[in-house]
């Protein structure tokens, strides 16, 4: 887990498909609509990399599913100290 400071500026992606579809392709990220779910949702199905963003919404660093924890909270928090 994070340290409180950080986490209020650490948030996930939401929004319209088409707009969650754009922002991906914008980092080279696959998006595409899965399952309809119960709710009357979906699921949303993506590559399994992460892609830190600056201020300005620019890829400054990606992890794959093999970083540990320690160091994304160590990368996370050299991108918001920039």
């Amino acid at each position: 887990m994070l340290p409180r400071p950080l986490q209020p500026r650490v948030r996930g992606l939401t929004g319209s498909l088409d707009a969650i579809v754009e922002t991906g392709r914008s980092v080279s990220v696959a998006v595409e609509e899965g399952e309809k779910l119960p709710s009357g949702g979906y699921e949303v199905v993506h590559s399994d990399h992460v892609v830190g963003l600056d201020e300005d919404g620019l890829g400054q660093i990606v992890w794959t599913k093999d970083v540990s924890a320690k160091q994304m909270a160590s990368d996370i928090e050299s991108l918001l100290s920039r």
